[in-house]
């Protein structure tokens, strides 16, 4: 586990230098103005970890461009150490965005006095932290299959697709029948919130296992 966490280190400061007052300064612009204009903790909190998806795949190119996978054989690090130092910073770097956000979003609370309940949103930041780990689990394969070069256009594809989801279920919410339908789906949810939470972990940890299994494999079949 030592090697990992290094690893993750070690894949932090490959996007350090980004992570400067210019860059903290636009997520602050963007994350109050979401805010702001929509009242919604939700969307404020979803402005950071949507950052962050193209963050947590940066290393990836970074390694390939000054082909350090070659020296990272060299070193005794395993391909599998690889591969999880790099699902551990991608996790890292969510909850870091979130934790950002939710600081925001206090911070925009006082200045507007509006009341401000803590736990209210650790639902969500729940909720994003697993949405958001599971597009960026859905990334890695395919980097790690085709490399970035190849892959940084097909990566997108998740995110995009969320984004078509979430804009088609807002339409589609319109409908009546869809209208029914979750406000009955609502219903049920609410009265049964243990086994709610118990298959959404499970969905979750299954998407992700799944995910590292394939880097895995892919990964160990890259030539370099």
């Amino acid at each position: 586990m030592g090697k990992v966490m290094a690893f993750a280190r070690l894949d932090f400061q490959t996007i350090r230098v980004y992570l400067n007052l210019k860059a903290l300064g636009i997520f602050l612009v963007v994350a109050v103005a979401v805010g702001w204009s929509t009242g919604s903790d939700a969307a404020l909190l979803a402005v950071p970890a949507a950052m962050e998806c193209s963050w947590a795949t940066y290393p990836c190119a970074m390694s390939e461009k000054a082909n350090l996978d070659t020296l990272y054989t060299t070193l005794s690090l395993s391909r599998r150490t690889v591969v999880r130092g790099r699902y551990v910073f991608a996790l890292l770097l969510v909850l870091a965005s979130l934790a950002g956000g939710y600081i925001v979003a206090a911070a925009l609370s006082l200045v507007r006095r509006q009341p401000f309940e803590p736990l209210l949103p650790l639902g969500e930041l729940g909720l994003l932290f697993a949405v958001f780990s599971v597009v960026i689990a859905a990334q890695l394969p395919i980097i790690f299959k085709l490399g970035y070069t190849a892959a940084r256009f097909l990566a997108y594809v998740p995110m995009i697709g969320m984004i078509v989801v979430i804009v088609g279920m807002g339409s589609l919410s319109q409908q009546e029948w869809m209208a029914s339908f979750l406000t009955a789906a609502s219903t049920w949810l609410l009265s049964h919130p243990a086994a709610v939470v118990a298959i959404l972990v499970l969905v979750w940890a299954a998407a992700l296992l799944g995910s590292y299994a394939l880097s895995v494999r892919f990964y160990a079949k890259r030539d370099f």
